[in-house]
């Protein structure tokens, strides 16, 4: 071999060097690339997750929160519903617990969220069928709220210990969640939210949350539907805003707008015995409850607790039929018919006093009816103890209860004029619904013996309520009034109409030589006793 062709040849051993250093290039960028990854995502910090409740109920949950937003409303004013730290981790242990199969509970080991300033970060602890290794997402939402929405921004999106791959984590999110999967979820809820997945932004605009509030009280399997218009004025305009905590994050329901209107409402003229047998009313539901004779339903807790305000007889048929069949021996009921409910006045008998008065007509001379004699007519009816009541049960097996009920029913006179006031007691804080109505000369001409009102308007405490709001409100007062099967006097449940027939409570009358009556509304203010003055046409 010459010398030419010796040194063109590597040696072996040469050889065999630069095989090793290629290997060892491999091996080198091979555990820098599995060393980054472990790295970038491993994370095995065990933390100490809640223990989870083998017979968590979401439904009584949810119930427990409604019930705790009426805790402090007489002091505040407001229905605060808020969730702690420690009890959206409690409810996410329960979640992984009870909504997910074993195979499914061997990806994560668990997540914890932590509130801090209207910010929540949720971690999601996984497990090693994942990624072979112990790891952690982490997502960070900040909570907002502006003049008519809510809003959430997913500012922080990252796997691992670090922030280093938070821009990519969030990337392949947005490039892989399709946006209509994302609206079909949101869809599902019946709630009209939305996410943007391009800009990680969510809204709930507060319009679209009346809407949907409404939507869910509206349904007359869950609570009485007569309520749900009066549930509806409380959402009012700019009611509704986000609370927060050290540890907590919620929604608080101002109840201000409905609280009073000083243009109608005269405090003295309520009557003052009602809200102490609200509460011994829900005492008697908390034992019917305890011992199992009501069940944990909203609506028929508020059948039992109607029981006792108006009595049997004012019951509508849904709830007489459900009453029947309590066993009401517990606290030493025999029989619900024989449940008369709360008075609070006398009425007063149109019939009789004018009856006595025929004579005095003939000679010219007036009959009175004053404010207060028609009070006593709503007073004395099954309007006023009328009331709603949710029940939830607690964690240790005992009962609580949260009530709303009618306390205030009264007229106010002036001229040519009539304003129905009725006030709502929401766990010790009244609302006020009022509705205003005038004479309708036109109408009332029909009428030889009566006068006709028209409602020129309804409020929400100081805010004009709207058309479902105020056929509500009618529909309550038409029924308290048909419970007295009152002939005479009758409020048209879908136009808010009253007719005031005396002919009807007086029948002589069209028989007496009176052919026909003068009835005039007089009053010089909101304070001074208003009255109703008739004389012969």
């Amino acid at each position: 071999m010459s010398e030419a062709e010796t040194t063109s040849q590597p040696s072996k051993k040469k050889r065999h060097h630069g095989g090793w250093i290629a290997l060892f290039i491999i091996v080198l960028v091979l555990g820098i690339s599995v060393g980054g990854i472990y790295f970038l995502f491993y994370d095995d910090s065990n933390p100490a997750f809640p223990e989870a409740s083998a017979d968590f109920d979401q439904t009584s949950f949810i119930q427990r929160k409604v019930v705790d937003a009426f805790s402090d409303t007489k002091e505040t004013g407001n229905l605060t519903f808020a969730i702690k730290e420690d009890e959206t981790n409690q409810l996410l242990s329960n979640i992984r617990e009870t909504k997910l199969d074993e195979s499914a509970q061997k990806y994560f080991r668990g997540a914890l969220a932590n509130f801090t300033d209207n910010s929540v970060s949720l971690d999601f602890y996984i497990d090693t069928q994942v990624l072979a290794f112990k790891s952690k997402a982490r997502a960070v939402s900040k909570f907002a709220e502006t003049s008519d929405a809510f809003t959430l921004d997913v500012t922080d999106l990252q796997i691992g210990p670090t922030t280093w791959m938070n821009g990519l984590v969030k990337d392949l999110l947005q490039k892989h969640l399709p946006q209509s999967t994302v609206d079909s979820i949101l869809s599902s809820t019946g709630l009209q939210m939305t996410f943007d997945v391009a800009t990680m932004h969510g809204s709930y605009s507060k319009s679209a949350m009346r809407q949907d509030i409404n939507k869910l009280l509206s349904a007359e399997e869950s609570q009485d539907a007569r309520y749900a218009p009066v549930v509806k004025a409380m959402l009012g305009h700019d009611s509704i805003h986000l609370t927060e905590g050290k540890d907590s994050l919620g929604l608080r329901l101002s109840l201000e707008n409905v609280h009073t209107n000083a243009n109608f409402v005269t405090p003295e003229k309520e009557t003052a015995a009602v809200e102490p047998n609200f509460i011994a009313d829900a005492t008697k539901v908390q034992t019917l409850l305890t011992n199992g004779v009501v069940d944990n339903n909203t609506l028929h807790a508020s059948y039992a607790y109607q029981l006792f305000g108006v009595g049997y007889d004012a019951l509508v048929e849904e709830a007489k039929s459900y009453v029947d069949t309590l066993d009401l021996s517990s606290i030493g009921i025999s029989d619900p018919k024989t449940v008369t409910g709360h008075r609070y006045a006398s009425s007063y008998d149109l019939a009789t006093n004018m009856t006595d008065s025929l004579t005095s007509l003939f000679t010219g001379s007036t009959f009175t009816v004053s404010e207060d004699d028609l009070s006593s007519v709503m007073q004395s009816s099954s309007l006023l103890g009328y009331g709603l009541l949710i029940p939830a049960k607690q964690e240790d097996g005992s009962w609580k209860t949260a009530w709303a009920g009618i306390n205030a029913a009264y007229v106010n006179i002036f001229d040519n004029r009539m304003v129905i006031n009725v006030g709502l007691d929401i766990a010790g804080y009244e609302c006020y619904f009022i509705i205003d109505s005038l004479v309708n000369e036109e109408k009332s001409a029909t009428l030889p013996y009566g006068v006709i009102l028209d409602p020129q308007a309804v409020y929400a405490g100081t805010e004009a309520a709207d058309a479902e709001v105020a056929q509500g409100l009618y529909t309550l007062i038409d029924s308290a009034l048909e419970s007295k099967n009152l002939t005479w006097l009758a409020m048209n449940p879908a136009s808010g109409e009253i007719t005031m027939d005396l002919s009807k409570a007086v029948p002589a009358l069209s028989s007496s030589g009176v052919s026909g009556l003068n009835i005039a509304f007089k009053g010089d203010d909101l304070v001074t006793n208003g009255k109703m003055e008739i004389t012969r046409a």
